[in-house]
């Protein structure tokens, strides 16, 4: 008589004897939290290092932004005449 044939495993192929969270080092999702933790830090600290490289701010504008708008020469807009005396008078 022919031996019995042995019940396919239910394992995937390359798992002898291990869960996925055995073979992957998962202690009870540790790993899970505290790599958001790390990863929420270290993007908060490239944040504040971002908002430190740009410059110092005052009232929510930079201030370089601000000495750069002041300093500009006034000589009117795209479509506008800068208002010198030697201009026509506008239209009635």
């Amino acid at each position: 008589m022919a031996e019995p044939v042995e019940r396919p495993s239910t394992e995937p192929p390359g798992t002898p004897g291990g869960s996925l969270a055995a073979r992957l080092g998962v202690r009870g999702g540790a790993n899970n939290w505290q790599f958001t933790a790390v990863s929420a830090v270290a993007g908060l600290a490239l944040a504040a290092g971002a908002v430190l490289a740009a410059g110092p701010w005052d009232s929510g504008q930079r201030k370089a932004e601000r000495d750069r708008a002041a300093a500009a020469a006034r000589t009117g807009g795209a479509h506008h005449a800068s208002g010198d005396a030697e201009d026509p008078a506008p239209a009635p």
